[in-house]
């Protein structure tokens, strides 16, 4: 896990010390704070939340802690048990819901984080929220130059984003908001790993069974929609395009398809899939 701190500010009370010494003293903690202690409190969060995907956002956290400064104390173990004690501060903050939605926000993973963040950008809110600080290099910059850039940092996470803004109604949005150049780094930079068909198809098929309920045209009740997208997977569908709105059709027709081969998806008369790519254009 990441544990990124935006600011770190130390007070220290030294007992035990002459003023001399009390001088060296805070001097060490300084180097230790500023060197070592962001790795031990980053490791130590990393074991507190093992397997845990979300992303939480605290707005302030005190962490009053006890160290033994003395000559045969390494930096290295000081930052160690001070990294420790942070991290315990953190995790008790997020245990208890301290004050939630004034100090702490929960993402489910970071793919939501950037997402919440890019539909707050479309919606000129992003910077009247105290918990998208992470983004702060961007601040200056136009909405639209922020997405762009946003997306190409987290471009690993990018069909997951993806499905995480259409499903906050703003896919067409953020679509009209990229340029072309970022278009072209998302989509055809061969360097990065491929995105698996769950996560490209997935806004889509849900696309698909939007358009059905609109439409009205399910012959029985509405299935179960994970059960239904997990079938849909086990026939092995394509990656979709995401640049051509010819081939996002395309995939959508295809989930029609399969629910018509089903037998959940009810036609006025059996049409080709002409026709049915026909009435898909005209309601996406």
């Amino acid at each position: 896990m990441e544990g990124r701190i935006g600011r770190l500010q130390g007070r220290y009370l030294i007992a035990g010390a002459h003023a001399a010494s009390a001088s060296g003293v805070s001097s060490r903690l300084d180097r230790v704070m500023r060197g070592p202690l962001a790795q031990a409190y980053e490791d130590a969060l990393d074991q507190a939340f093992r397997g845990d995907e979300a992303v939480y956002v605290l707005r302030r956290v005190e962490a009053k802690t006890v160290l033994r400064v003395t000559g045969d104390a390494t930096d290295e173990g000081l930052a160690r048990l001070w990294g420790e004690r942070l991290a315990g501060a953190v995790v008790r903050a997020v245990i208890n819901h301290e004050d939630a939605g004034e100090n702490l926000v929960r993402f489910d993973n970071q793919a939501d984080y950037v997402a919440h963040f890019v539909v707050a950008l479309l919606n000129g809110r992003a910077w009247g929220q105290w918990f998208y600080g992470a983004f702060d290099a961007l601040r200056t910059l136009g909405a639209a130059r922020a997405i762009n850039l946003v997306l190409l940092d987290h471009r690993e996470h990018l069909a997951s984003i993806l499905g995480y803004v259409h499903r906050y109604g703003e896919l067409d949005a953020l679509v009209a908001a990229l340029d072309r150049e970022t278009c072209r780094a998302l989509w055809q930079d061969e360097s990065q790993p491929r995105a698996g068909a769950d996560e490209t198809v997935r806004p889509l098929f849900a696309s698909a069974l939007r358009l059905m309920d609109e439409l009205r045209i399910w012959t029985s009740a509405r299935p179960t929609e994970e059960e239904l997208f997990q079938a849909y997977l086990r026939t092995a569908p394509p990656p979709t395009d995401w640049r051509d709105r010819r081939a996002l059709a395309i995939s959508v027709c295809d989930v029609l398809r399969f629910l018509h081969a089903r037998g959940h998806l009810r036609l006025a008369g059996e049409g080709s899939d002409e026709s049915l790519l026909l009435l898909l254009f005209a309601t996406l």
